[in-house]
């Protein structure tokens, strides 16, 4: 497998608006412990979120491209447990996945153009693997979007595309069974960026880090 470039035409499973649906949401289950196995949500809160927040405080948290909204259900547990209220909101353009929400999250069919046309703002902006579902020509965009809405810290957290990270997920995909977990994540792989590709469509301010097991993360910090 020639990984030397971005293969941006691929078209992943999930992404057929006509695809099984039963296996959509399987996979979408799935995915939330995907997630908290690779996606390093957890070091990135301790340093960049939690870090920034007072305890006895509220904060407004909006996740892009949500889901089904675990991450966000997550990252405030994590911040009741240190005594600080997040207010979370997620968007997705395909509500698909909002059937199986969990009860009680606000989440809705818009996109990151819309916020920021609005004028809304929210103190911290996360968003997981969506940077690899977009055509390269509208990354600076959609970071420029999520700057605009901003008033703290946006992550923006994705695969870095690598032969390391494509020969050993089967390791890890071949374990989720009758879902797309492992053809979409390799097609995932083949789909994302690497730091070199990615740095020059970065709006200013925005920062580059990497992170084992293969992520790259796109960091904004509105004090910077």
């Amino acid at each position: 497998m020639n990984l030397s470039r971005r293969d941006e035409q691929l078209v992943e499973a999930m992404d057929d608006s006509n695809c099984d649906q039963g296996l959509f949401l399987r996979t979408h289950r799935q995915l939330a412990t995907i997630n908290s196995l690779l996606c390093r949500w957890r070091w990135l809160y301790l340093h960049h979120i939690r870090s920034q927040c007072l305890p006895g405080q509220s904060y407004r948290l909006l996740d892009v491209g949500c889901g089904t909204g675990h991450l966000l259900i997550t990252l405030a547990d994590w911040a009741r447990q240190d005594q600080i209220d997040f207010e979370p909101i997620g968007i997705d353009l395909d509500a698909r996945a909002f059937a199986i929400a969990a009860s009680g999250l606000t989440l809705r069919q818009q996109s990151i153009q819309d916020l920021a046309a609005d004028n809304e703002t929210f103190d911290f902006v996360v968003c997981n693997h969506v940077l690899h579902h977009l055509p390269t020509n509208e990354i600076t965009e959609f970071l420029a979007a999520i700057t605009a809405v901003t008033r703290r810290c946006a992550i923006v957290n994705d695969i870095a595309r690598s032969n390391f990270a494509y020969r050993t997920f089967p390791l890890v995909g071949c374990c989720f069974r009758n879902s797309w977990i492992l053809p979409d994540g390799l097609l995932s792989i083949r789909r994302s960026f690497t730091p070199h590709e990615l740095l020059p469509l970065l709006p200013p301010a925005w920062r580059i880090q990497t992170l084992p097991p293969s992520r790259l993360v796109a960091r904004y910090n509105a004090s910077l």
